[in-house]
This record gives structure tokens, sequence and C-alpha cells, in this order.
């Protein structure tokens, strides 16, 4: 189905196109059609301009690429969430599995996109700054694949979901405040409990740290937590885990105080002013307000070394 004239506009698009109206179209959508074993077709609303944009695509099964062009070189962020299906992402001889629920953030000027079934993803883009930074947090890859908890997806999903029933253009005065709510949410949901999944992993420490990650997720906030409890919620001896978290770079130790911090940060933001303290460092899982606080201003981060198997 060819697009008509109204699919021209910008701010918001919401059609079903066929292989020839995305290729005439990738000035909205940056998708260029490589394969599909079916008739290709692409839902998209797209909202924005051009530095700060996002987009809902639902996409039957197809290869594509999918450009990100820098505007006057300068550094920018991409944030796609994987809200249904899964595909896998390609770059520089690289490859990386989305999974449904999963988020990918990268700084790549294009990809390949594949997928074998239907996806629905969200995804917004802007240029790079501290606030970004602090979310993302330092990379060692141009592509990280995350798995942000279900709040955080919720909230980026929301607020994705409400500028494009908005219909919001660059133009419009909401514009930058709703963009500044739209960082807030992606740096949240870097932030939130997903981890990525480094390079150089084996299948074997890959899934050992995904599994140990979700156990963490789900129980950070057990101020008494043992490795030897982690080791048992991921279904694995402590040495094997451990070796999975320095392969990875980390320790458990250093992942379950950032799943602490990252908890106690957003009870704190939601308190406001007269939030309890106390309160906040005991349901996050820290053992004193210190402890808390010094975990929050980056003191006494975990180290890379392994830590004794008695406790974290």
């Amino acid at each position: 189905m060819q697009r008509n004239a109204a699919g021209g506009n910008r701010r918001a698009v919401a059609e079903w196109w066929d292989v020839a109206s995305i290729r005439d179209s990738a000035i909205e959508v940056g998708w260029d059609i490589v394969d599909s074993p079916q008739p290709p077709r692409i839902h998209v609303n797209r909202i924005g301009g051009v530095s700060a944009f996002a987009t809902r695509i639902r996409a039957t099964p197809m290869t594509a690429r999918w450009a990100h062009p820098r505007q006057g070189g300068e550094p920018r962020w991409r944030a796609i969430l994987m809200v249904e299906g899964e595909a896998e992402f390609c770059f520089g001889g690289r490859h990386r599995l989305v999974r449904e629920g999963e988020l990918m953030i990268d700084d790549l000027d294009a990809l390949e996109f594949r997928s074998a079934r239907p996806t629905t993803m969200l995804s917004a883009s802007g240029p790079w700054h501290e606030r970004i930074g602090a979310g993302f947090g330092p990379a060692a890859s141009p592509a990280r694949v995350l798995r942000p908890s279900a709040v955080s997806a919720s909230l980026f999903t929301s607020v994705l979901n409400q500028g494009i029933a908005a219909r919001l253009s660059s133009a419009d005065s909401a514009f930058a405040a709703y963009w500044r709510t739209v960082e807030h949410a992606v740096a949240y949901l870097a932030q939130s409990g997903g981890s990525w999944i480094p390079d150089g992993l084996s299948p074997a420490n890959a899934e050992l740290y995904r599994r140990a990650l979700t156990f963490l997720e789900q129980n950070y906030h057990r101020a008494d937590l043992s490795m030897a409890q982690i080791s048992d919620g991921a279904f694995s001896s402590a040495s094997s885990l451990f070796r999975a978290f320095r392969a990875a770079g980390t320790t458990p130790r250093a992942e379950l105080r950032r799943l602490r911090a990252a908890a106690a940060r957003e009870r704190m933001e939601l308190g406001g002013p007269d939030v309890d303290i106390v309160a906040v460092a005991r349901t996050s899982g820290f053992p004193s307000t210190a402890a808390m606080q010094a975990a929050l201003t980056g003191r006494s981060r975990g180290s890379a070394q392994p830590t004794p198997a008695g406790g974290v």
C-alpha cells in the first residue's frame, strides 16, 4: 500500500508502508529494507525534529539497515526498547540479540536490523550530554544490551506514547520540557537494574551473568544477602559466578551495590524533601545510611577483584 500525501507529515507518521515507500521515506524513519520473507510492512509513529526525536515502530519479519546520521558531527545516543518480539542488531561484524523487554543503547551511525517474527519497538534519539552520560555510564562497546526494570520500562513507554498521542513537534512550545522528561526516562531506564552483556563472554558465562543479575534485581533489598545465596539463586557455584563476572570486568558485589544505589536514588527522588533517609536505606538493602551515601556518591566502589564467598 503506497503512502498517501498525508503520510509526509513529519509530526506523526502512522501507516503501513511497503518497501518502495520505506525507501522513499528514509529521512523520516531511517530504514532501508534489504530482505524480507514476505511483503514487508512497517507501521511508524515519529515525533520531534531533526536533533531529538522518538519513534514507535511495528514491523513484519525483515532485514533492514537503520540509519542514525549525526547532525553536524555531534555525538548522539539512541535507545531502543523491544516491546514485542526479538531482533538481532548487527554492526562492524558484531551481533546483538535483543529480546522482548530488553533495551539496546548505542551511538552508531547505522545498524542492520534482522527479525524472524513481527516486532514492536520504542526508540528515542538525541544529542549526547551530561544527563544522558550519567544514565548510560561508561561504555566499553558502541552498543550495549540491558535488561531494565519493569517500572522503568513502563515509564519510558508511557512517556513516549504520550508524546506520540499528542503528535509533538520540536516546534511546539511544550517540546523542550517534554524532551527533558524523555531524557530522564532514558537515563532511569539505563540505570534501573538492567546491565549490559559485554563483548567476549562465552555463551555459558553470558547466561550465568544474566541469571545472576535477574536474581540480584529481585533480591537487592535484602541487606543480609550472601554470596552463597546469590550463587544458589543463579543456579551456580560461587567460583563459576566469579569467573563469569570477572570476564565481564566486574563482580557480584559491585553489581549489587549499583542496583541498591539506583533503587535508593529513585526512592529519594519520589519521596521529595521530606523523604525518610533511614527507610530508604533499609528498603534499598543498605545496612546503614552511611553505606547508602557512600554508594550514591561513588565512594568505595566494588573492585573487579573477587570477594570472599561468605558475603557481599
